[in-house]
């Protein structure tokens, strides 16, 4: 069975990045999942989480974060921390205005993060690539951190920008009973940095070769989580 967004008692915005139309084809279930951090985790959202076949978890928070609220983990599961922000240091995220609820400000954290993140961005991909069984990452309230990674895996598979921009828009809405982060996900940011990719590199394919993802990374990606429906 087929479900984009799975109910869990203390994690949220659980999603499943399958089913989008792409080059190629749709997107295949049960291959990368989303979500928030896993620190309160239950055992039963565990076993949910196990038995959707994860083996592999990325956390793209900061050491401190992982430090102070780690991960609660099946026996079985992989765990990889990739500090999506790079070299930023958490001082820096005061360009961000999250006082304001939805607000405009937080597409100059994810400059910040694809400016400085190169490598842990590089590093992530990777491990989907590489991964055994289904991959899931998270940051700490699944929409920024983890956001960002998810229009790269997306656009690097031809997933069309509209379909980007509603994936990252609806995380605000699933996160509103687990946070008290009122920033958001306004689909102005995501439509911003977007664009500044365009202008900057032509095109996150291009941002993505010259931080170092290797072609055969991206058909990896492709191979395990893009199914062909024409044929």
């Amino acid at each position: 069975m087929n479900c984009r967004r799975y109910r869990l008692d203390q994690v949220a915005n659980f999603r499943d990045l399958g089913g989008y139309a792409c080059d190629g084809g749709v997107t295949r279930y049960g291959v990368i999942f989303r979500s928030t951090a896993l620190n309160k985790a239950t055992e039963e959202d565990i076993a949910k989480i196990e038995h959707l076949g994860v083996r592999t978890v990325i956390d793209l928070r900061f050491p401190s974060e992982t430090k102070e609220l780690p991960d609660r983990l099946g026996q079985d599961m992989d765990y990889i921390n990739c500090s999506l922000m790079g070299t930023t240091k958490l001082e820096q995220l005061d360009v961000v205005n999250s006082s304001v609820v939805e607000t405009k400000t937080l597409h100059r954290m994810y400059r910040l993060m694809l400016l400085n993140g190169g490598k842990e961005i590089r590093k992530a991909l990777e491990v989907v690539a590489d991964s055994e069984g289904a991959v899931l990452f998270h940051c700490a309230a699944g929409k920024d951190r983890t956001g960002i990674l998810t229009m790269l895996i997306l656009s690097s598979v031809g997933v069309e920008r509209e379909d980007i921009l509603v994936d990252y828009q609806c995380s605000s809405t699933y996160i509103t009973k687990f946070t008290t982060d009122i920033s958001g996900s306004n689909i102005y940011n995501m439509k911003w940095i977007l664009n500044w990719i365009d202008r900057e590199w032509g095109g996150v394919p291009e941002y993505l070769r010259q931080i170092g993802v290797q072609s055969e990374t991206i058909q990896k990606i492709k191979s395990k989580f893009v199914e062909n429906l024409y044929m």
